[in-house]
C-alpha cells in the first residue's frame, strides 16, 4: 500500500485574492489563469528540447490557453532575457506566508533559473531576494508577513534561445511525506448505515526525527463538524473525502499575524 503525507502551509485564499498582471509576456498568456490549477503544458515541436518524444505530450489545439509565456526568447549564452518578463499580484487583503512557489514547465524541466521577488504592503516595500531555482517546481523560501502586493522578476532561463512558461504559484509550499518519512500513521472511518448518528472519523500520524520536519497531529472529522488540533492549535472544521480517502485542514496560529496552513492526507 502506497502512503504518503501531503502538508500544505499556504496562505488559505490568497490565491483566489490576488489579482496577477505582467509585462514581457504574449499576447495569447492569460494571466488570471495563476489563479487556478496548475495550467497545462502543450507540446510545440518548434522550441528547442521543449518535447519529449515518449508520446506523453499533445499538440496545442486551437484554441489552447496559455497563462504565462514569456515575449521573448532567452538568450544564447547564460538564458538571460533582454527584458526580464516580470509577473506583478496584488490584493485588497493582506497575507502572510512562509514563501512563493512557482511551477514552469514540468514536462521539459524548463525553468527560471534567476528569478527575484519584492514583497509590499501596500507602497511599502517590506523584502526583496534573489532565488536560483534548480527544477520545474521550486519554493522560494522567505517568511513575510502581512504583504499584499509581489513583483516577480524572471530574468534567466535554463535553457537557451526559449520561451519563459509559468503554470502555477502557490502562497506557501507543500511538502510531501512519502512511508519512509512517516514513522506512525493510524485511520479510522466509520459509517452509520442509517445515518442516526454522525460518526467521526480520525487520522493519526506522526513523522521521523530525521525526516524534513518533526511533526505529530491527531485529527478528527466528521460531515459537519469537527473537533481537531494540530500541535495543541485549533482547527477550522473540515470534511473528510471518503471516495478519495483524502482529508483537508486548516489551521490558525494564536499570533497576530497567524499563518494559515492546511494538510492533506491520502493513502
Amino acid at each position: 500500500m502506497k502512503l504518503r503525507v501531503s502538508y500544505a502551509d499556504v496562505a488559505v485564499g490568497a490565491k483566489e485574492a490576488f489579482a496577477p498582471t505582467a509585462t514581457g509576456i504574449t499576447a495569447n498568456s492569460n494571466v488570471s489563469l495563476l489563479k487556478g490549477e496548475k495550467v497545462s503544458m502543450w507540446a510545440n515541436p518548434c522550441e528547442k528540447y521543449s518535447v519529449l518524444l515518449d508520446g506523453s505530450m499533445q499538440i496545442a489545439p486551437d484554441d489552447a490557453t496559455y497563462a504565462f509565456v514569456s515575449n521573448e526568447l532567452s538568450g544564447e549564452g547564460d538564458g538571460s532575457f533582454a527584458t526580464p518578463p516580470v509577473l506583478t499580484v496584488t490584493a485588497s487583503g493582506q497575507y502572510t506566508s512562509q514563501g512563493i512557489t512557482l511551477i514552469f514547465d514540468e514536462a521539459a524541466n524548463r525553468y527560471a533559473s534567476a528569478v527575484n521577488i519584492v514583497w509590499y504592503r501596500d507602497t511599502t516595500q517590506l523584502s526583496s531576494m534573489d532565488f536560483v531555482p534548480d527544477s520545474a517546481n521550486y519554493f522560494c523560501a522567505n517568511k513575510v508577513e502581512n504583504y499584499n502586493k509581489l513583483v516577480i522578476t524572471f530574468q534567466k532561463l535554463n535553457m537557451p534561445r526559449n520561451r519563459l512558461y509559468l503554470t502555477g504559484m502557490i502562497f506557501g509550499t507543500i511538502r510531501d511525506f512519502g512511508r519512509d518519512e512517516i514513522e506512525a500513521f493510524s485511520l479510522l472511518q466509520e459509517i452509520e448505515p442509517v445515518s442516526e448518528t454522525i460518526s467521526i472519523n480520525t487520522v493519526d500520524f506522526t513523522l521521523k526525527k530525521n525526516s524534513r520536519s518533526t511533526h505529530t497531529s491527531t485529527i478528527r472529522s466528521c460531515r459537519r463538524h469537527s473537533s481537531r488540533t494540530m500541535n495543541g492549535i485549533p482547527t477550522r472544521p473540515m470534511i473528510f473525502n471518503p471516495r478519495t480517502g483524502f482529508l483537508y485542514l486548516t489551521t490558525l496560529h494564536s499570533t497576530a499575524a497567524f499563518t494559515p496552513q492546511r494538510v492533506r492526507m491520502g493513502l
